[in-house]
């Protein structure tokens, strides 16, 4: 959770009532019923959400990502009732059950001296109880079973484009933060010069563009991605790319045991050297994009420099063996 006020002397205290003593009043109910249906209607358009609601539903079943990742008028208010739930109660309890300090961050950004802004929000956020709850673990359900995995889905698109997207399913990694192999893997599969996986495809016009993301992590597992957006050639030749793509990725792979000096030498002080420039000359961004920024990655310190710390040959091999 993130408190942004311009008067935090008045912020705290209001904001932190949400977690020490929340009405759930059922016009409230009600209202957030109505929001959350109405963003699941506009997502139902949305060519991102669909992709990853189907990306999810064809995961392991037993595992909790595999199921609706929002919500609707069918699962959070006519289901529940026809079971004889009421959805007040059930916040309430769920409420009393997972809102726990001890699971719990704060982030709060503020122009007062850091001992003041510390005082005020220890004076508001005090209250909220520590049950000594233990955070969910999943590790133990398996993300993807082997016939969830080396699959390829066709979909149709709402909107006229042209895209594929690879996704690497990997175990957790946020305990790497210091080292980010799946930063420098990133950096070599999206690299656009001569002899790249980018080159080559764009050279037999079959791809507008590539990006590959570094992994999305949480404590249970991490995905690696690569995104390709695809000329009206590439979509008849989905093998092909295919193909190079992994024939590259096994190249990547031999020269981390081959050639592991050019990692630490070349590969990951190019990343450093881009890394400190957009770190140096980033563009400043609003307090509350700051908070949340810092809130979604409180799980790990960050890097001070936000790029890669001297990562070794070894960690990005051991990374790459999941690929």
């Amino acid at each position: 959770m993130a408190a942004v006020c311009p008067s935090f002397k008045f912020c705290p205290h209001s904001f932190a009532q949400f977690f020490v003593s929340p009405l759930c009043l059922k016009s409230a109910v009600d209202r957030e019923l109505l929001a959350v249906n109405n963003e699941h209607e506009k997502n139902l358009q949305s060519d991102s959400w669909r992709v990853a609601q189907l990306s999810e539903s064809t995961l392991n079943p037993a595992h909790p990502i595999s199921r609706f990742a929002t919500g609707n008028f069918e699962t959070l208010r006519d289901a529940p009732k026809a079971a004889g739930f009421d959805i007040r109660d059930e916040l309430l309890s769920f409420y009393h059950s997972h809102y726990c300090a001890g699971l719990m961050k704060l982030c709060v950004i503020g122009r007062d001296p850091l001992d003041r802004l510390e005082e005020m929000t220890r004076r508001s956020f005090s209250a909220v109880k520590n049950l000594g709850r233990q955070r969910p673990d999943f590790r133990a359900i398996p993300l993807a079973l082997p016939e969830h995995t080396g699959t390829v889905t066709r979909i149709v698109p709402v909107k006229n484009h042209r895209s594929m997207e690879l996704e690497w399913l990997l175990p957790p990694c946020h305990h790497q933060f210091l080292s980010r192999p799946g930063k420098l893997i990133a950096h070599c599969l999206a690299h656009e010069a001569e002899g790249s996986l980018a080159h080559a495809l764009k050279e037999r016009s079959l791809i507008n563009e590539l990006r590959a993301s570094s992994p999305e992590e949480n404590s249970s597992y991490s995905v690696f991605s690569l995104q390709l957006e695809l000329t009206e050639a590439g979509l008849q030749r989905v093998d092909e790319i295919l193909s190079l793509t992994f024939a590259y990725v096994a190249m990547l792979q031999r020269s981390l045991r081959e050639q592991p000096e050019v990692w630490r030498r070349d590969i990951f002080e190019e990343v450093k050297a881009v890394q400190e420039m957009e770190f140096l000359f980033r563009e400043k961004v609003t307090q509350r994009a700051a908070s949340s920024d810092r809130q979604s990655c409180s799980h790990a310190p960050t890097v001070a420099a936000g790029g890669p710390s001297k990562a070794g040959a070894a960690t990005c091999t051991h990374f790459s063996s999941f690929f």
